[in-house]
């Protein structure tokens, strides 16, 4: 189930950094020109992705929904709280302008980070039922030492 929550973090980071048309007009034959690499300040980045989260992981067929005893109205509610706290502490690390690869580093990092804290503040509600075992915080790279040109595996 991480990896599904891991999955929809790096698509929606993708949609972070959404280009307008008009930044990629195309030419006289119709084709659509290269992108030059495409970057999003940060406040406008963190405020895509806050509100982007909840409604991809609180799904009724992803574990923030299938494997706990909440409501869809409950997992907004905290994967919102979480996923504040995730990006307050990784903000003093993001660079000013995020570009792609900076994008994909600090979603799978607030991605990670709330997975996490869901499994453990909300233990008690999980369901002890098959596909929903619990598994084992992952380990996050440290928002302190994070190196926007060097990602973490």
């Amino acid at each position: 189930m991480l990896h599904k929550a891991l999955l929809i973090c790096l698509i929606l980071f993708q949609a972070c950094l959404t280009v307008q048309a008009s930044d990629n007009p195309p030419n006289q034959s119709g084709e659509t020109l290269p992108v030059k690499e495409r970057s999003m300040p940060r406040e406008t980045w963190t405020n895509n992705f806050k509100e982007a989260l909840p409604r991809y992981l609180c799904k009724p067929d992803l574990d923030f929904l299938m494997c706990y005893d909440l409501n869809e109205k409950d997992c907004h509610g905290f994967v919102t709280l979480f996923n504040e706290a995730c990006l307050e502490k990784m903000s003093p690390k993001m660079p000013d302008l995020l570009s792609d690869k900076d994008s994909e580093l600090f979603g799978r990092m607030a991605g990670v980070c709330v997975h996490d804290l869901y499994q453990v503040f909300l233990a008690k509600k999980r369901f002890e039922k098959e596909g929903c075992s619990p598994e084992q915080p992952q380990p996050m790279a440290k928002p302190s030492k994070v190196d926007p040109t060097h990602p973490q595996d």
